[in-house]
């Protein structure tokens, strides 16, 4: 009886342990994407620090925006950066708005 309970115990632990990994991994892999997707469209003028300013490009690492008005920035653009609406989805600009707050 003691067998039972301890081979179910460790089965359900292994089982609980699973679903930690899982959920890790998809939160590395959302951070990859989106850091895929700052290199891609951002990093050439704020590069890859958020510091670089080329072009008039803020340092991202100085800003007070907070969420809202970075996901508007980013949507709308502002001077010369252009703005991200019709090319990256809504998730992808709050994902990205949300990234730039890696850089304080």
């Amino acid at each position: 009886m003691r067998n039972n309970i301890l081979l179910a115990t460790i089965f359900f632990l292994g089982i609980f342990v699973s679903f930690l990994s899982c959920g890790e991994t998809g939160k590395k892999n959302g951070d990859d994407a989106t850091a895929a997707l700052f290199k891609q469209n951002c990093a050439i003028c704020h590069g890859k620090d958020g510091r670089l300013g080329v072009n008039g490009a803020k340092d991202l690492r100085l800003s007070e925006l907070s969420l809202g008005p970075r996901v508007e920035l980013i949507k709308k653009g502002k001077g010369k950066m252009i703005g991200f609406e019709n090319t990256l989805t809504a998730e992808q600009i709050e994902a990205l708005a949300k990234y730039t707050f890696t850089f304080k």
